[in-house]
């Protein structure tokens, strides 16, 4: 009996990380590029830019979520349209899960110096659990749910977004995990739908800082499902590891001196591990090193009472953002505060 109690109780910490696993990432320095969560998210402009963050989150807690992001776009005046990529990795626990995205985005003039975009982003997920690296394999003829076996798949993934931008300011709104709908309930790729938006607006303090606030929102929406079955396929039920609608609220704001050196903060209410992990404040510093190279860091400290007691060391991002030009006849650029 112990050895069975043992494996239950290794089943729920299991599910526990499982039902991070079924969000999309949170990054703190998401605002430098968002076309992984909003594929219109892209300046006009003469430079291609790539972005690489890589996120280790609640150091020293085993088991805890580690993330890199890269992102890689471009803006091609002859037809409007922005290009990209958009590369996630996000390991949780023994939960790994890849997502690899194609974005495109159209951009209208409005005005004299607004512009906005439709985008649509479309790749493939591909997702797995190592089940058998947690638990080891159960005793012979004890029915366990498949999970101890692990599971893995690839399927078709879609995002859409909008953005309005001017030199100022910015906003934007998206959608993630469309293709839940094509999926039955009991399907183990039928994630939350997550819509995001952002307002942002940037104005100058004397002739060499600019303060740029911005609101973030996310939010997720409806139930992801995991099959739960014996090891020999009968008694099949649903186990809802997400049937709840959670918020993440993010306000911060950036300043800027000379162009070159970067610190902000930002506070974000976390609703995404569980509703006892409260909130994170952050702080973020970057530097341009040239006119075609910066580097970023930023920590985050959780005030949640889920980490009271354990011993964490933060959460941490490195980021690195190149750009090249790519053309030395567009027009100048327009909106590219918000988006590199």
């Amino acid at each position: 009996m112990k050895p069975v109690r043992g494996y239950i109780i290794l089943l729920i910490l299991f599910l526990s990380f499982s039902a991070r696993a079924q969000q999309d990432i949170l990054l703190t320095q998401q605002h430098l590029s968002r076309i992984n969560i909003n594929p219109a998210a892209t300046p006009v402009s003469n430079y291609a830019n790539a972005f690489l963050i890589a996120r280790q989150q609640w150091v020293g807690f085993q088991g805890a979520p580690s993330t890199q992001m890269l992102n890689v776009h471009s803006y091609i005046e002859e037809v409007r349209s922005s290009f990209g990529l958009s590369i996630v990795n996000d390991v949780v626990g023994r939960s790994r899960n890849l997502n690899i995205m194609l974005n495109y985005a159209y951009h209208l003039q409005v005005g004299h110096a607004g512009y906005l975009a439709f985008g649509i982003g479309v790749g493939v997920q591909n997702r797995r659990i190592d089940g058998d690296l947690i638990f080891g394999q159960p005793e012979t003829g004890v029915d366990f749910p498949d999970l101890f076996y692990g599971r893995r798949g690839m399927r078709p993934s879609a995002n859409f977004g909008i953005t309005y931008s001017t030199e100022d300011f910015a906003f934007g709104i998206s959608a993630t995990n469309l293709t839940r709908f094509f999926y039955n309930d009991d399907d183990w790729f039928r994630l939350p739908l997550h819509i995001y938006s952002f307002v942002e607006y940037g104005f100058y303090i004397g002739l060499t800082t600019r303060f740029t606030p911005r609101v973030q929102f996310m939010s997720a929406m409806g139930s992801a499902t995991n099959r739960i079955a014996n090891n020999n396929g009968a008694d099949t039920t649903n186990l809802n590891l997400l049937d709840r609608f959670d918020m993440v609220l993010d306000l911060g704001g950036t300043f800027s001196f000379f162009d070159r050196f970067f610190v902000g903060a930002s506070f974000r209410n976390d609703a995404t591990f569980s509703r006892n992990a409260g909130h994170t404040v952050s702080a973020m510093l970057a530097v341009n090193l040239g006119p075609n190279f910066r580097i970023g860091y930023s920590y985050d400290h959780n005030l949640g009472n889920a980490f009271q007691n354990a011993r964490t060391f933060g959460s941490h991002e490195i980021m690195l953002n190149i750009r090249m030009r790519i053309s030395e006849t567009q027009t100048s650029e327009r909106t590219p505060r918000f988006f590199e």
